[in-house]
């Protein structure tokens, strides 16, 4: 379940991930407050935290060879 695979993306690529990570973590978030548990939205929100914090800490910035 938890296979892991490597990608390479540029660095323009890369910010704009965890910037469309975080745009989606805040609609979650605010859904996850305002709507009941069972939605899971907060559950989901909790882990798109989790993976900004991963990409932020562990990927690596490969720069285009263009």
């Amino acid at each position: 379940k938890n296979k892991k695979m490597k990608i390479e993306l540029s660095k323009e690529q890369y910010i704009n991930l965890l910037e469309m990570s975080h745009i989606a973590n805040n609609v979650l978030g605010v859904l996850g407050d305002v709507l009941p548990e069972e939605t899971n939205y907060k559950k989901k929100s909790d882990e798109t935290t989790e993976f900004e914090e991963y990409g932020i800490d562990r990927f690596e910035i490969k720069n285009d060879k263009k």
